[in-house]
């Protein structure tokens, strides 16, 4: 895919993004500036901990196989089950 074509699906072109990038950079730019934080959107409000757990391999696979049955990664469907406890 070409500069131009990936600037069409974006409605822009070349030129107009560089207008921007020099208004940012001489200090004319007005637009908002954003806090990008780095990594996985959080899950909740709150900050999250760790939680190990020891457990025989075969219940490890049980539960494997019953996260999978539901769609759900192993974390995702641990965290359901202790929502409910």
């Amino acid at each position: 895919m070409s500069e131009d074509e990936i600037n069409a699906l974006f409605g822009t072109t070349t030129e107009e993004l560089d207008a921007k990038a020099a208004e940012y950079e001489d200090g004319s730019w007005e637009g908002p500036l954003v806090h990008h934080v780095r990594g996985r959107p959080s899950l909740y409000d709150e900050t999250m901990t760790d939680l190990h757990v020891r457990v025989p391999r075969s219940t490890l696979k049980a539960l494997d196989q019953h996260a999978a049955s539901a769609g759900k990664t192993r974390s995702q469907y641990v965290r359901d089950i202790l929502a409910t406890a």
